[in-house]
């Protein structure tokens, strides 16, 4: 073609040392191409690289993660989501995730939703979560939007943190606050608790 085009041009039979420069013209566009396509290569096997290390980041992180669609339905979830819920990835993905969430706390969960669509910043809450198997669970949600992009429906992402424990220590505190809170309004003799730089805890009312 690149011949034809310079005979075209020229209006007259190609020389011998056209021939050869133009020879040596696609010996060099062929290098180039040789190059291109080596670079892609590389480039392609960087981004897979990329893919495979964000892949073992998402499933095998401790906490629950979900991709989650505007309408709340979980387009991915790694293992630890899964397991959270008490079921096989499988039969998370394509599912509302609100569906996990207790009744009392719908509509929580509801509004925490469109926080996290209307805003460009991380939003957090604490619900309740039935899972299965495991009962009820304390979750901290974490939610943040999906950066936009044109002709793609917005997503959002969600961690999911099991506070269960962390509850029940606090309940178990918040009783015992409560029962020496009791014990010392009850008693005679003065009780003060302070912080080792004197700032008051609690005083009873026999000690004020």
């Amino acid at each position: 073609q690149k011949l034809r085009e310079h005979q075209a041009l020229a209006e007259q039979p190609p020389s011998e040392i056209d021939a050869r420069a133009l020879v040596h013209e696609l010996e060099v566009h062929q290098i180039e191409l040789e190059m291109q396509n080596e670079e892609l290569r590389r480039a392609q096997a960087q981004g897979q690289e990329a893919v495979d290390k964000y892949t073992d980041l998402f499933d095998f992180a401790p906490l629950g993660y979900f991709q989650l669609t505007q309408d709340g339905i979980i387009r991915e979830a790694n293992l630890a989501g899964a397991a959270l819920l008490g079921l096989d990835r499988s039969r998370v993905v394509s599912r509302r995730f609100g569906v996990w969430v207790a009744p009392a706390d719908r509509q929580t969960f509801a509004t925490f939703c469109e926080t996290v669509l209307a805003a460009d910043t991380k939003q957090t809450c604490e619900i309740k979560l039935l899972c299965e198997g495991r009962g009820a669970l304390d979750v901290q949600l974490e939610g943040l939007a999906a950066p936009d992009q044109a002709g793609l429906e917005k997503t959002w992402r969600l961690a999911v943190l099991d506070i269960t424990l962390r509850k029940k220590a606090e309940a178990v505190m918040e009783r015992s606050e409560r029962l020496y809170r009791a014990i010392g309004e009850s008693i005679d003799y003065g009780v003060w608790v302070c912080e080792p730089d004197g700032r008051n805890i609690y005083a009873s009312p026999s000690f004020l």
